[in-house]
């Protein structure tokens, strides 16, 4: 099993994830998914993920569709 150590994280990456668990605690969910992480970072409008998508020619606005619609 792998373990990480958020002291290693970059401050965006530690943003994230920290998003990502306030926004399962606001949804009442028992824990943080992966589909919390994607909304955390698709939420941040500069960041590297975005544009990640975008080089890939990734519809920006399905995912996101997607990833609300896994959180409902």
């Amino acid at each position: 099993m792998v373990s990480l150590n958020p002291e290693k994280f970059t401050e965006k990456a530690r943003k994230a994830v920290s998003d990502a668990s306030s926004l399962a605690f606001e949804l009442s969910h028992p824990s943080v998914f992966p589909a919390h992480l994607a909304k955390a970072l698709l939420d941040d409008k500069t960041g590297l993920f975005r544009q990640l998508l975008g080089k890939c020619s990734i519809q920006v606005d399905q995912i996101e569709a997607g990833v609300d619609a896994l959180l409902k």
